[in-house]
């Protein structure tokens, strides 16, 4: 075993917090295994890992090194607000997250820097709103353009954002039509889509608008907002935002023309248990002469896995096989090895259809992060491309679990989570990199980790 030097943003220490345990391939760089001792995992989109330990959240590299102690009571993801549809994804801002430690919030960049430390102020919320993050300290406010990291100190005692449509009939607190194009929505409406990159803001009984890197747009000098919208800058505004409306569907209806139908395998049941081949190549379609008795899709449009007897083999394009049928069952092509099943037996094979790892497994995974979570009669573990063990743990009465970190997310959260400030965050939203896996120990009530390292 051996200690991992641990490098705080705070504080340099050297930290004997994680251990690097790994007595099965030691002398391995390609994979890191952190052994169960976390309570909770949260997986972000940048590659970055949330980790939950004795009450306290950190951060965490995707190899698994340690950027943060967990020092923070709560960690936000910063999203925009959904549409209306509550379903529908939010836009995910994956290189900014609010941290908070007793009841004072900060926000750190992707590279865990500060870029507004943890202090009094009030955060209006982890949401953001057309790339803009506001905030409020000492009764004004300020914001952050998330795509700029522009820092807008607080000043201003109002800000709403702009959008122009037809006046909305839902119910909307804190909207006022100014003309037929425009409304006004106020910071406690609900929030409709922006498209108006500037922003309406009073200060000191005055009003006017800035843009969103807080340059002044319209002066700061009039009574009220609606006087600073009818000036003649926002009739150009909102001409420009028509003509590029227009334009933009122009190229949208061009590429949907010039669009070309590629080369795939549809198929049609006819009946139970029996399945024909449409094969389709351009605006060609044909169908297969020959009937099946399942069809399994593997992750190639231009190939497709059939039953015949009971067993399965592989179709191409043209209705040939390229794997007779052989197989008691066929998982999808992943990270380009497809788990297969012969003689009771899980194997694997590479797109070639070469074997590269001779049927031998109880159970099989598809390949996931270069790892595949297999069972033997004695053990249960992770092999790598090859077929080496890279953990592995008795499979009888086994209190250990283990899952990609994708799966992970879906298993422990449910259909969707509320962060501090209440805002609805859908845990389908965030695409989560290929990591590694999580181990679960049953037993302890903690997890670990089984992550990809330096090659």
């Amino acid at each position: 075993m051996r200690k991992i030097k641990v490098v705080a943003c705070l504080i340099l220490i050297i930290s004997n917090l994680f251990v690097l345990t790994n007595p099965l391939q030691a002398n391995t760089q390609k994979y890191i295994y952190l052994k169960p001792q976390f309570g909770r995992l949260i997986f972000c989109e940048n590659g970055l890992i949330i980790y939950h330990k004795n009450g306290k959240f950190g951060f965490l590299s995707p190899a698994g090194k340690v950027l943060f102690d967990p020092i923070f009571d709560c960690i936000d993801i910063i999203c925009s607000e959904s549409s209306t549809e509550p379903k529908l994804s939010p836009k995910i801002y994956k290189d900014f997250f609010v941290v908070w430690q007793n009841g004072k919030p900060g926000i750190l960049d992707s590279n865990l820097k500060f870029i507004l430390n943890i202090d009094n102020q009030y955060l209006v919320g982890a949401v953001a709103f057309m790339d803009i993050f506001l905030y409020e300290k000492d009764g004004k406010i300020g914001f952050i353009n998330l795509r700029t990291k522009n820092i807008v100190k607080p000043q201003f005692n109002k800000i709403n954002f702009i959008s122009y449509g037809p006046f909305p009939t839902a119910n909307c607190n804190g909207i006022v039509a100014v003309h037929a194009k425009y409304y006004l929505c106020a910071l406690d409406g609900p929030f409709p889509d922006p498209k108006i990159p500037y922003l309406l803001v009073s200060k000191d009984g005055k009003c006017g608008a800035i843009d969103s890197y807080g340059n002044m747009f319209v002066d700061i000098k009039y009574k009220t907002f609606e006087e600073v919208l009818s000036n003649k800058k926002f009739a150009e505004v909102l001409q420009r935002q028509e003509n590029k409306k227009v334009k933009n569907q122009s190229v949208l209806n061009k590429q949907n023309t010039e669009k070309k139908a590629s080369e795939y395998i549809s198929y049609e049941k006819i009946n139970k248990n029996k399945y024909k081949l449409i094969f389709i190549k351009g605006s060609n379609k044909t169908k297969s002469k020959e009937v099946y008795e399942n069809i399994k899709y593997i992750g190639l449009n231009n190939l497709i896995a059939v039953s015949k007897n009971k067993k399965w083999g592989i179709v191409d394009i043209n209705g040939k096989f390229v794997v007779t049928p052989q197989f008691e069952d066929i998982k999808k092509f992943s990270e380009g090895l497809c788990a297969f099943k012969q003689n009771g037996r899980w194997g694997f094979m590479d797109k070639n259809f070469k074997i590269a790892i001779k049927p031998q497994y109880i159970q099989a995974d598809s390949f996931f992060a270069h790892m595949s979570c297999v069972t033997t009669d004695n053990y249960i573990g992770l092999i790598d491309t090859k077929g080496n063990f890279i953990v592995k743990f008795p499979a009888k009465n086994s209190r250990f679990l283990i899952v990609n970190n994708v799966k992970y997310r879906d298993m422990c959260s449910s259909e969707f989570t509320m962060n501090s400030v209440g805002f609805r965050l859908f845990k389908y939203s965030t695409n989560l990199p290929k990591l590694g896996y999580v181990v679960i120990d049953n037993k302890t009530k903690t997890v670990g980790l089984v992550l990809k390292g330096q090659d």
